[in-house]
This record gives C-alpha cells, structure tokens and sequence, in this order.
C-alpha cells in the first residue's frame, strides 16, 4: 500500500475507496468521525547467520558443509499491520495512521 498517496485534508472517501478498496472495517471514534481500517500483510525474508562456517565449492557449485545443522537457516517473517484513516463530516481524510 502505498499511503504517500493519502493526503489529510485533501483526499477524500471516493479517492480513498478508489485506491484502496473497501475497508475491512468502519468504526466510529470518540469525536463521531468515521474510522476506516485496512488489514494488510507482507512477507520478508530474513537471512540466517553463518558465523563462523566455510564454504565448499566443487565444480562451481556450493556444497553444504558438514558443520552447519541447517544450512538455510533464514526464513521468511509474516508481518500484519493495519492502515486506519479517519474522515471527518465532509468524507475528508483527517488522520492516517498505521498500527499493528
């Protein structure tokens, strides 16, 4: 997602909904304002650590070496944010804020 594009006071719910979709969730805050919430997620890989470990090649290819338990010991990390815009009366945006 790229919220960038979210410009409190300027965009507006069509805009918003045009970008974005409809939200996972609508919701009112303290004030009345309308919150809306979109649940998003990506995936990163993070690399293992190889401290201390050779590398054995033959012919250009890599052979794992005998010392390492696990040779690919990066894995991927799942991460959940949620992006919520509030609108106030005039369905104009008036915060963005992203949350976990």
């Amino acid at each position: 997602m790229d919220i960038a594009q979210i410009v409190p006071g300027k965009t507006t719910r069509n805009e918003l909904e045009a970008r974005f979709g409809k939200p996972n969730r609508v919701a009112a805050d303290a004030k009345g304002r309308e919150v809306h919430s979109y649940d998003f997620q990506r995936q990163k890989w993070e690399p293992g650590k190889f401290e201390g470990t050779q590398v054995y090649s033959q012919n250009g290819l890599v052979m794992q070496p005998t010392n390492v338990p696990q040779w690919e010991s990066g894995h991927r990390k799942h991460e959940q944010k949620r992006l919520r815009v509030t609108l106030n009366s005039a369905d104009i945006v008036d915060a963005v804020k992203v949350v976990d």
